[in-house]
């Protein structure tokens, strides 16, 4: 999140968000300063969802959050985690090697997980200053289709994990973080997200919270109340193509659902379940 550029740190944001994220939901969100690393976040952030009362067992995040301090931090909170490992550390350098030396000999050492997805269960490894974790070395080939020809790329990274799970399961669950990715695209996309109108921190934290709190409720409502088939439907498209198009208000003044439309039978469901609220609430 950014409004404007920060003119000490150039090519910075002036504002970093970090938030927390459970299940299908934002618990909670903090904004720092742009010239922060996300790194020096890490620790607050795990503290402040504890002392909030949320019962954390594993902590999974990307590479932008794993340093040797973090790592022995979590282990002293007895946490497990699923965290990325960046590709500078000596480590991920030597499982990306072995990866490759095992790739040429077709070594059953390799996990195929899906097509173009290959990855290598290196144990446990040793870290700096004696730090000890297990990492995997995932391979991901990329192909692409340009002017006729294909090109092909290769990613290398790491996933650092103290979990008792098999690589590919240890692999699936890693990539499960991408909910928290589409929650801030829903954030930037839906609810105008992309430029901070305040200038202070703490009234631009405020407007966040308040566009979570939001957000959260929405997906309440889904849970709740819309068929599994719509729940994964964000809160703009549901205005748009289901309220706005399936709605209208009737001669009474009353809303009422447009009849012969393919939300019709969900709609007046709604609104009959509306209806039985509002009559338990005054009741």
């Amino acid at each position: 999140a950014e409004a404007g550029y920060n003119k000490k740190n150039k090519g910075k944001p002036c504002f970093q968000l970090s938030a927390t994220f459970m299940g299908k939901f934002f618990v909670d969100a903090k904004l720092f300063p742009g010239c922060n690393n996300p790194k020096d976040c890490f620790q607050k952030a795990v503290k402040r969802a504890i002392s909030l009362g949320f019962a954390i067992e594993i902590v999974r995040a990307d590479s932008a959050y794993m340093t040797l301090g973090n790592l022995l931090f979590l282990t002293k909170l007895s946490l497990g985690y699923a965290i990325g490992a960046p590709a500078s550390f000596k480590v991920v350098k030597d499982g990306r090697q072995c990866l490759k030396k095992l790739a040429r000999k077709n070594s059953s050492r390799i996990i195929h997980v899906t097509k173009g997805i290959a990855i290598l269960d290196m144990g446990q490894v040793t870290l700096k200053n004696g730090v000890q974790t297990r990492l995997i070395i995932v391979r991901r080939i990329n192909r692409k289709k340009k002017a006729g020809k294909w090109q092909i790329r290769k990613y290398y990274y790491g996933i650092a994990s103290n979990l008792e799970l098999s690589a590919k399961k240890l692999y699936k669950f890693y990539h499960k973080r991408q909910c928290i990715e589409a929650g801030f695209r829903e954030l930037k996309n839906h609810y105008n997200l992309e430029r901070l109108p305040f200038q202070a921190l703490k009234a631009n934290e405020f407007w966040i919270m308040c566009k979570i709190m939001a957000m959260t409720l929405f997906k309440i409502f889904q849970a709740e109340m819309l068929p599994k088939s719509l729940h994964s439907l964000l809160r703009k498209t549901f205005m748009r193509r289901i309220l706005q198009k399936g709605l209208h208000f009737g001669e009474s003044g009353k809303v009422k659902a447009r009849p012969k439309t393919r939300y019709t039978w969900l709609l007046q469901r709604l609104l009959c379940k509306t209806e039985r609220m509002e009559v338990a609430m005054n009741a």
